[in-house]
């Protein structure tokens, strides 16, 4: 079963780094910016983020801004690791990340593999669906990524937000990899 999925790809921003605290950090807002998120975590989604930047123009451009260390230095979750160890002990690995509105994302993202990952592949795509196919499997946190990639014949499996695994348990969180581990095996039975 492990050689009928030829690759699990992981997203980097809001799946295994904390791409919202470090937006809040680099403009200088208060850690209780993302309050109510973390009291709801449903409440979030990406027009919401959009939104409490001024709407999706403004955010663009606050994202277009981030510079080179910004993408280099923001912290891995808590559960980063986990994933990866897990994902690799079952199945091919491989990053699979939008380098996004700002012009050096990309070329930071890499090197950000490079200084953690080195052994991952790293593919940069904005359009992640453009990857999909039968046995290729996609975890993110972006929902129109995730739908996309499902309907151009792939899995892709919605990451839960950040705000809802940081609610829960260690022991909780485990259960969440184990599970997403599991949704992949079940998908590689009906290749």
């Amino acid at each position: 079963m492990k050689d009928k999925i030829s690759v699990v790809f992981i997203d980097l921003d809001g799946c295994l780094v904390d791409w919202l605290n470090g937006i809040r950090k680099s403009l200088k807002l208060p850690e209780s910016f993302y309050d109510k998120y973390k009291e709801n975590p449903n409440l979030l989604s990406r027009k919401d983020v959009d939104e409490l930047f001024g709407g999706k123009a403004a955010f663009e451009v606050i994202q277009q801004r981030r510079d080179y260390n910004f993408w280099m230095n923001l912290d891995l979750f808590p559960w980063a690791n986990d994933l990866i160890t897990l994902m690799q002990a079952n199945f091919p690995v491989a990053f699979l990340t939008s380098p996004g509105a700002c012009p050096v994302s990309g070329h930071a993202k890499i090197d950000w593999r490079n200084k953690h990952y080195h052994n991952i592949p790293i593919m940069l795509c904005r359009e992640k669906y453009l990857a999909a196919a039968p046995g290729k499997v996609l975890i993110d946190d972006e929902d129109g990524q995730v739908r996309r990639f499902n309907e151009a014949g792939g899995l892709a499996i919605q990451w839960p937000n950040q705000f809802k695994l940081l609610n829960l348990s260690e022991g909780e969180q485990k259960a969440v990899l184990k599970g997403t581990v599991q949704k992949i095996k079940d998908y590689g039975k009906t290749l």
